[in-house]
């Protein structure tokens, strides 16, 4: 049976390089960390069965794993697009053909940190994917461009070289909203973020691509981008 190590691509693996795992390497990268991790456990004394004196799997071991494994099953046959809610349904945008939502499973190794985004939609590969999320950061309609400015100065300070294709205010959703698109040649992902003020917060959407993926699906997620629709 493979390592945990080389099915997720080593020990040292980077955040960047998670992005580009295919989804099916990413299931089987969460399921081998999982086994692991239950076998760290064999050394515990266990619930023996008083005939054979063999351990009994917990209950709740039997549990994780045949929750992973529905799981799993689920992300591979849901590959039609559906329509995204957020906020019991206020806020909805079409996601692009074949976009599907992202497991908690996989957007805790695609994301490993304390930021890692509550909800993404992507795309089979999973190297193609939108964010989306309301935060907890406070955005009044009349504070926007000064939010943009702020994110601008934040991502040039701590991505130097970071190419900017687009720095504007749009009309999208009877609202306005930031529009942020840029090229990071040190991650090789081209990024875009919309965002706007709700209910004194912020609504974000992220996308993140790689380079070589973007032009492929740059219609689609514009689109996608384009039927967001939002109502308080």
């Amino acid at each position: 049976m493979n390592q945990p190590a080389s099915l997720c691509g080593g020990s040292s693996q980077s955040a960047s390089a998670l992005h580009a795992l295919p989804v099916h390497r990413l299931i089987a990268c969460s399921a081998a960390l999982r086994w692991r991790a239950l076998s760290l456990h064999s050394s515990v004394p266990t619930i023996q069965n008083p005939r054979t004196r063999a351990p009994f799997l917990t209950v709740q071991a039997i549990k994780n794993k045949l929750a992973f494994i529905a799981l799993a099953f689920i992300f591979a046959l849901s590959a039609s697009a559906e329509a995204i809610t957020l906020d019991e349904g206020r806020i909805t945008f079409d996601a692009p053909d074949g976009f599907k939502p992202l497991p908690r499973e996989i957007i805790a190794i695609k994301y490993p940190s304390s930021k890692a985004p509550k909800h993404v939609v992507g795309n089979e590969s999973a190297a193609t994917t939108i964010e989306y999320d309301i935060k907890q950061n406070s955005l009044p309609p009349e504070k926007l461009e000064k939010a943009k400015a702020m994110v601008v100065k934040t991502f040039t300070m701590l991505s130097p070289g970071i190419e900017w294709k687009e720095d504007k205010i749009i009309e999208l959703a009877g609202r306005k909203w930031g529009y942020l698109e840029m090229i990071s040649n040190k991650t090789n992902l081209h990024n875009i973020m919309l965002f706007t003020g709700y209910k004194g917060r912020m609504l974000l959407f992220k996308i993140n691509s790689t380079q070589d993926e973007f032009p492929k699906y740059e219609k689609a997620l514009q689109e996608s981008l384009q039927s967001i629709s939002i109502r308080e």
